[in-house]
C-alpha cells in the first residue's frame, strides 16, 4: 500500500496527479482492471476530480470523527470547560505542594477508591 499526498488544487490537475502516480507503479488508471481506491480528507475538490472517474472515492474516516467531535465541542460549550479542566489538572501537575495537598485530602475522603487504577481511573499523581 502506497500514500501520497497531492497538492493541487484544479479538478483536471488532481485526477491527472493520479493517474501521474499509478503509472510509476505500472498502472494505467482509466483502463486498469484493479480496483483504487483513494482515500482523503473529505474536500470538495477532491470529490468532484474523481466524479466519474475509475476510482473509488473515500473520506478518511478518522477525520470525518475529529471533524464533527471538534464540532460538537465548539457548539455545545465544551471548549470553555475544557480548557478551564486542563488549567487545573495544569495546576496540581507543575505544583508539588498543591498535588500533595490533594492527594492528602483524596486519602482522607477515601476518593481515589472510587477511581483507582483497577477500574481504569486515575488519581493526580
Amino acid at each position: 500500500m502506497k500514500n501520497h499526498t497531492l497538492e493541487y488544487s484544479h479538478f483536471p490537475a488532481i485526477y491527472y496527479k493520479l493517474c501521474q502516480l499509478t503509472s510509476n507503479w505500472g498502472i494505467s488508471l482509466p483502463l486498469t482492471q484493479i480496483q483504487i481506491y483513494v482515500v482523503n480528507d473529505n474536500a470538495r475538490n477532491m470529490s468532484s476530480a474523481l466524479t466519474g472517474k475509475p476510482v473509488e472515492h473515500l473520506s478518511c474516516a478518522a477525520h470525518s470523527l475529529q471533524l464533527a467531535v471538534s464540532d460538537a465541542v465548539t457548539e455545545v460549550g465544551l471548549d470553555s470547560l475544557l480548557k478551564k479542566c486542563r488549567s487545573i489538572v495544569g495546576h496540581y501537575k507543575h505544583s508539588t505542594k498543591s498535588r500533595e495537598r490533594l492527594q492528602s485530602l483524596q486519602k482522607k475522603t477515601e476518593f481515589t477508591r472510587a477511581f483507582s487504577n483497577s477500574d481504569g481511573g486515575h488519581t493526580v499523581e
